[in-house]
């Protein structure tokens, strides 16, 4: 495979192999330098500092108080986090799409949890599948 190499300033065609032998060439935080999954997750952490995390949950709409869900990395700032539900494992109709734009998500104080809370009790669908999305810095 070949990519440009004026991506990263120059103007001439390199092989992807040549990237695990000049790593330099990728200066500039384009480079992963970690990655991995765990219970609260999976994560991918950049070379600019950049961290996405992601989680799949079970959210329980009968409970009234927020719920929280580690990351699965720790995030220094968290500039969003975020959800989506997950179809695949909801069966989605009018009365889970209406809970889950009642779910209201946002990052702890101490940027180590998503929390999630309703802003109704509306129990029809009691769990509702969702995928979590949280995206800020690791350094």
């Amino acid at each position: 495979m070949k990519i440009w190499k004026n991506l990263f300033g120059k103007n001439e065609k390199i092989n992807a192999d040549e990237i695990a032998v000049a790593p330099g060439l990728l200066l500039g935080g384009a480079v992963i330098v970690e990655s991995g999954s765990n219970a609260n997750g999976r994560y991918v952490k950049f070379g600019d500092g950049t961290l996405v995390c992601t989680r799949e949950i079970a959210f329980d709409y009968t409970i009234d108080t927020v719920q929280e869900f580690p990351f699965p990395s720790s995030f220094v700032s968290v500039y969003f986090a975020g959800k989506q539900l997950d179809g695949g494992k909801s069966t989605v109709t009018i009365a889970s799409t209406q809970q889950y734009n009642d779910i209201i998500v946002y990052n702890t104080a101490d940027m180590s949890n998503w929390a999630l809370r309703t802003r109704s009790h509306d129990t029809v669908v009691p769990i509702i599948n969702l995928k979590l999305l949280a995206i800020g810095r690791w350094k």
